[in-house]
């Protein structure tokens, strides 16, 4: 889902600031994604 969202943008239109904030918006996300499967994983051990 955050993948849909972080490429939804159309980039020629933004600014660089936006795409920034954009960048750390998905950073952020997949970050959380990941540490929730880790978190799944080792709940399972």
């Amino acid at each position: 889902m955050y993948k849909l969202y972080c490429n939804s943008h159309n980039k020629k239109n933004m600014k660089v600031y936006d795409i920034l904030i954009q960048k750390l918006i998905c950073y952020l996300l997949s970050v959380s994604i990941i540490s929730v499967q880790i978190w799944q994983i080792l709940k399972f051990l």
